[in-house]
């Protein structure tokens, strides 16, 4: 919505206090944490770390966290409402898995011979590029609100692919014709679980974090944007009149509006 973080509130939930014991372990929570703050620009507020025994397994934890953020001052929310037939559609590449699909990361490491020690060309392990930090794009709104440049539409790709390009609830298709590189770990995630393309795109982020929508001849723009902020970005495609739907050119893959069902049978609406 272009509200930029002010503060964000940790809740660590364990099975047992004990998990904390580990000191190199409880101290790389704290570090992850406090570098996603700095990423976020935000203040870490403090929050809660109980132990529930009978509620989370010994051994295990649950992190979770609630922030608050607002909108620069003089700048309405951005929900949509100016999203338009001949917008761009810029796509802002992901570090690798992000926070979703882990569920099935962790059902295809299960099945390898070399578990989380399987190598990705690259050298890297499976289990390394697993944990590879998610990118966080607030800088890059940031620094675009800044500029004075507002785009129509923000739109995170995490559950459910890139059928995510069609949040906004509009009748709108958004044609997309250019897709960034897919990460070395989600190629194989993809491989190892059998997945075709219309299911690889609607489950995994395959190389996109961030779609921003942008006025005809703006994209370039955010994608400069996107470079200096240290990130990779490309002008992917445009927003067209006529029915909900997305439509992937370079992998063949159309999702029409109904697939993008959030909430039981029917869809519903995001905040």
């Amino acid at each position: 919505m272009g509200a930029l973080p002010l503060v964000v509130n940790a809740y660590f939930a364990t099975g047992a206090s004990e998990w904390y014991a580990d000191a190199a372990r409880a101290e790389a929570l704290a570090r992850g944490w406090r570098r996603a703050c700095d990423d976020a620009g935000c203040v870490w507020g403090g929050g809660e770390s109980p132990a529930l025994p009978g509620l989370v397994a010994e051994g295990d934890i649950e992190l979770a966290g609630a922030a608050v953020g607002a909108t620069p001052a003089g700048l309405e929310p951005i929900l949509g409402s100016e999203l338009a037939a001949g917008d761009e559609i810029v796509l802002v590449a992901s570090s690798g898995l992000h926070a979703n699909g882990a569920s099935l990361a962790r059902a295809v490491a299960a099945r390898l011979a070399q578990g989380y020690a399987t190598a990705l060309p690259s050298g890297a392990t499976l289990g390394a590029a697993l944990l590879a930090p998610s990118l966080l794009y607030v800088p890059l709104i940031a620094a675009l609100l800044r500029s004075g440049m507002r785009p129509t539409y923000i739109s995170h790709i995490t559950g459910h692919g890139l059928l995510k390009l069609m949040r906004a609830d509009a009748p709108l298709t958004y044609r997309v014709q250019r897709l960034p590189q897919v990460p070395e770990v989600l190629q194989l995630l993809v491989a190892e679980a059998g997945l075709d393309a219309h299911a690889a795109y609607s489950t995994f982020n395959m190389g996109a974090g961030l779609a921003l929508y942008c006025r005809a001849g703006e994209g370039e723009r955010a994608v400069r944007a996107a470079v200096d902020a240290g990130l990779h970005a490309l002008v992917a495609g445009r927003v067209e009149a006529g029915p909900r739907q997305v439509v992937l050119e370079p992998v063949g893959v159309h999702f029409a509006g109904g697939e993008l069902a959030l909430s039981g049978p029917a869809r519903a609406r995001e905040p």
